[in-house]
């Protein structure tokens, strides 16, 4: 039984339409929240889902748009008083984007909506600090129809909506944030690529000053982070030789100091980094997709010293297969999140999952097929350097909007497997 609650589990919620699912996030209850995107009487719009400890909904929420589709499969965060946040990216125009950030409370009014953007500009991800601060990050282009002149960036807004400082960083080239993660100390990590091809990350302490960065050599690009409570970093991604791609993860300590590397391949099949995450004795885990027919999800579990613990698939017959959203609770137990056909209410389900920490419960749960994995993984250095790439303040602007809408009610349907 999980420590959590009373079992692990996979659940799948949806309706007969469409749904997609992203990352779940936990509440100080011990609760869970799980971003969605679900259709609206308008338009895809973005939402939430609760659930208890063992997996069970307490409540849910949408926005229903009235300008365009909301791509709101970015994040939901929660602070401790129980309000929730809704971030992502809206389409306003002919292949312009721009951020939004709404706020409702933990009665499901909504407090607040802001937009945020240029031109063009696309989030990659979203975190919340112990003030009930919001971050989030992505990249920007104030022409959409040069994408050679992306600029990563990043935004801190307060509880009430306010931009509290903005930041960009990078070359006067393709530049371009991949994921940000939070210590227990407020300072904000990025994983990016500048130059479309060199793997970049860097720290910032919460009043947006730089405290470093590196950068590693031709040709990586780094996907994803995953932050430790202390300050650890596992970067994920690629390196990229003769347009032949390996899985590539980095550790490095909270002053910047790398401390290991892994290169992950299967073969002929290419690997891809995307997403990481610690529990609290140090182990870290790696979640890569691999590039068979149909492609698979992939989960490595590492000790702190990069030691492999086991390895594991995710797959749906016929079906390509990205890796879930991967987030470790309060009690060490890995909890993922994505979407699929997994069988359970028919069309697009959101995936809901609690796994146990060991690696057991293998087994097909719907369309799902859990099941051990063996790819090949071998030391490798980075070519690690101190970057030197440019870190300013910006602006991009903010305003009120109301075209995100007001919170609706959303009835689902669940599947539900012990593990």
């Amino acid at each position: 039984a999980g420590s959590g609650g009373s079992s692990y589990f996979i659940t799948y919620t949806g309706t007969s339409g469409n749904e997609n699912g992203g990352q779940v996030n936990q509440d100080s209850s011990g609760n869970y929240y799980q971003n969605v995107s679900v259709p609206t009487a308008n338009y895809i719009g973005p939402g939430y889902i609760k659930y208890n400890k063992d997996g069970g909904i307490i409540a849910t929420g949408a926005l229903s748009p009235s300008v365009g589709n909301v791509y709101a499969y970015n994040t939901a965060l929660v602070d401790g008083s129980g309000n929730i946040f809704l971030l992502g990216t809206y389409n306003y125009g002919s292949g312009q984007l721009r951020n939004y950030a709404t706020k409702l409370n933990s009665s499901n009014v909504v407090q607040w909506q802001k937009s945020f953007g240029a031109n063009y500009m696309n989030m990659t991800n979203g975190v919340i600090d112990s003030n009930g601060n919001i971050y989030f990050s992505g990249f920007a282009n104030s022409d959409p129809n040069d994408p050679g002149s992306y600029t990563m960036y990043l935004i801190k807004v307060n509880t009430n909506g306010g931009i509290v400082w903005q930041k960009y960083y990078g070359t006067d080239k393709d530049d371009r944030a991949g994921s940000l993660g939070i210590d227990s100390s407020n300072n904000l990590y990025i994983s990016g690529t500048d130059d479309g091809e060199r793997g970049h990350h860097c720290k910032i302490n919460s009043s947006g000053a730089l405290q470093w960065q590196r950068e590693v050599g031709q040709v990586n690009i780094w996907e994803g982070i995953g932050v430790s409570s202390g300050g650890n970093q596992l970067v994920c991604g690629r390196n990229i030789t003769s347009n032949f791609s390996r899985g590539l993860i980095s550790l490095y300590n909270t002053s910047g100091t790398h401390q290991w590397s892994r290169k992950i391949s299967s073969g002929s099949n290419q690997v891809h980094g995307q997403r990481a995450a610690f529990d609290s004795a140090g182990n870290v885990y790696a979640m890569l997709q691999l590039y068979t027919s149909p492609s698979l999800g992939i989960m490595i579990k590492f000790n702190s010293s990069g030691a492999v613990q086991w390895q594991r698939s995710f797959a749906v017959s016929n079906v390509n297969m990205g890796p879930p959203s991967i987030t470790i609770d309060s009690n060490d137990d890995i909890i993922l999140g994505r979407s699929g056909p997994y069988g359970g209410a028919g069309g697009n389900e959101i995936m809901f999952a609690k796994l146990n920490p060991d690696g057991s419960g293998t087994g097909q749960y719907g369309n799902l097929i859990y099941a051990s994995a063996s790819l090949t993984v071998a030391n490798t250095g980075t070519g690690d350097t101190g970057g030197n790439q440019l870190f300013n303040n910006t602006g991009f602007g903010t305003s009120d909007i109301t075209n995100i809408g007001s919170n609706v009610s959303k009835s689902y349907s669940q599947t539900s497997y012990s593990l």
